[in-house]
């Protein structure tokens, strides 16, 4: 992933809440289309919001760290959530006393 530089004080990324649809699959062998009943999958993803990484997805990742002596920040665990799959997203409120995002 590309380096993002980070401005002292800036807050990046946002902590945020992600409902989405997903795709999910059907028994498999033979079967009554009128027996199967289909259910939906709504996955709630946590995680710190990379606004505008990849065009098409809204991108979260599950662990970031600033960096200040490379004056950048490093993330692990990117998930890739197809825009039109997202239902909504909630910001979290982190405190100014967490050390790592201010």
């Amino acid at each position: 992933m590309p380096k993002k530089k980070i401005k002292k004080g800036e807050r990046y990324p946002k902590l945020v809440i992600i409902e989405w649809l997903d795709a999910f699959d059907g028994p498999t062998g033979w079967l009554y289309l009128e027996e199967y009943k289909p259910k939906s999958v709504k996955p709630i993803t946590t995680g710190w919001l990379l606004p505008d990484f990849l065009e098409g997805y809204t991108t979260v990742v599950s662990t970031y760290l600033q960096d200040f002596n490379e004056k950048c920040i490093l993330y692990s665990d990117p998930v890739h959530i197809p825009n039109g799959m997202v239902h909504s997203i909630t910001y979290i409120d982190v405190p100014d006393s967490i050390e790592g995002v201010q």
